[in-house]
């Protein structure tokens, strides 16, 4: 049954007929023949500083209001740890010194509180910089580098993440 929800996910966010809801984005690629895709809520700024909202040791929900959630086709490969094909929740934890990005098999979870840490998968480091310009609209962004490379970026404030990830073989 799974694989009819992964299929049904993969129509919904390929087609262009269906629209994102109100305050909903999605980034997606093909690579290799494969769908790469993430859908999120957009946060805005609002006159606020990103220092001021994140605390630290907190694992945060990468987005807004529904869960962020990466859909892949494609095993993936972060550093050395592989990412199996399928659905995931995407999480975020400063630490107060270094960012991480965290992949919850729970593709529907709620709340990043109410997890079950068993399913916390896969987490990696996430190299940040700052950027001239201010986001105000948090902009996540799956990049694709090569034919089989790509970075996953998160934008919001003066910061940008980046993860780099490559197509598994």
């Amino acid at each position: 049954m799974s694989s009819y929800i992964g299929l049904a996910l993969g129509i919904m966010l390929l087609s262009p007929t269906l629209q994102s809801l109100p305050g909903r984005a999605r980034s997606v690629t093909r690579m290799q023949n494969r769908v790469i895709a993430i859908e999120y809520g957009r946060p805005e700024l609002q006159n606020r500083r990103v220092e001021d909202l994140i605390v630290p040791n907190i694992v945060w929900r990468l987005g807004a209001d529904m869960p962020t959630t990466l859909y892949t086709e494609a095993a993936l490969v972060f550093g050395d740890n592989r990412l199996s094909a399928g659905s995931y929740t995407l999480l975020a934890q400063y630490d107060g010194s270094a960012w991480s990005l965290i992949f919850n098999s729970d593709s529907e979870l709620a709340s990043p509180n109410q997890r079950d840490l068993q399913k916390d998968i896969l987490r990696v480091g996430m190299r940040e910089v700052a950027t001239r310009n201010s986001v105000d609209v948090l902009t996540i962004n799956i990049e694709q580098t090569h034919s089989a490379n790509g970075i996953i970026s998160v934008a919001w404030g003066t910061r940008k993440l980046t993860v780099p990830f490559a197509i598994a073989k």
